[in-house]
């Protein structure tokens, strides 16, 4: 039913995942495949599954908006250096995912200031570690993402949204301790939604005119917003944000010059 769900709402790369990983799982259990062959098996799935833009996350739809638009918008923002902030660090080697990276990358290649910021110190330090790799202007911190928003006072120009996970039924008991500990709960979809309403607030006053920001994991259901979109991106529309692109199951909005004004 779940990978029914996912194929339903367009979102292919869980589905295979689900697929893959139980089929792998059931080879375990009936004796026919050893733990050592699986996991060979599940990484080298996981190399080609990172090749395959299909399966791109909505790091990609942001990452092709910016490549195509960064010496536009560069040119009528003259007064500050670009700045690229993701809510919610990469935490796993997942096909389809590794944004900090790419983001980090892109970057780089573009001088504009990188900035990741996640509650799991553990992802930061991994992200630390990207960060000396690309050797750009990068900063990897451990705290809430509405909290660091919030308390932000620098410019913003693009913002890439993928930090409290929704209820899809399929975290891992490892994950689901991660977020008591850090969070003092487990994943569950109000406080998903409250958290990405929480940034998008912050994101009405502080993102620079025309900037862009993308909340992966969300999507259009029956004409109602979903995932961590679901209260998140009525607001940003209603605060004078624009609907720029629906793709990846991710949402691109670009602030428009008189959002924020009807003090929303």
């Amino acid at each position: 039913r779940l990978v029914q769900r996912y194929l339903a709402i367009k979102a292919p790369e869980e589905a295979v995942s689900i697929v893959v990983n139980n089929g792998l799982r059931a080879f375990i259990e009936a004796g026919s495949l050893n733990e050592d062959d699986a996991a060979s098996v599940s990484n080298q799935f996981s190399m080609l599954w990172q090749d395959a833009s299909i399966f791109e996350h909505g790091q990609g739809l942001l990452l092709a908006y910016m490549k195509m638009h960064i010496q536009d918008y560069s040119a009528t923002h003259p007064d500050h250096k670009l700045v690229l902030l993701e809510i919610g660090t990469t935490r796993e080697n997942i096909g389809g995912q590794g944004s900090t990276a790419k983001l980090s990358r892109f970057c780089r290649e573009n001088s504009l200031h990188f900035i990741t910021v996640d509650v799991d110190p553990q992802n930061t330090a991994e992200a630390q570690k990207v960060c000396a790799k690309n050797q750009g202007e990068c900063e990897a911190i451990t705290m809430k993402g509405e909290d660091f928003l919030r308390q932000y006072e620098g410019p913003l120009d693009f913002v890439f949204l993928d930090a409290y996970d929704f209820d899809h039924g399929q975290h891992s008991e490892l994950r689901q301790q991660r977020y008591e500990k850090y969070l003092g709960q487990r994943i569950n979809d109000r406080a998903c939604h409250e958290m990405h309403l929480d940034c998008a607030r912050s994101l009405v006053d502080k993102l620079a005119p025309g900037g862009i920001v993308c909340i992966d994991d969300a999507w259009l259901e029956d004409g109602n917003w979903r995932g961590k979109g679901t209260l998140a991106v009525p607001h940003l529309l209603a605060s004078g944000f624009e609907l720029t692109a629906i793709d990846r199951r991710a949402v691109l909005l670009i602030k428009g010059r008189d959002a924020g004004e009807s003090g929303i």
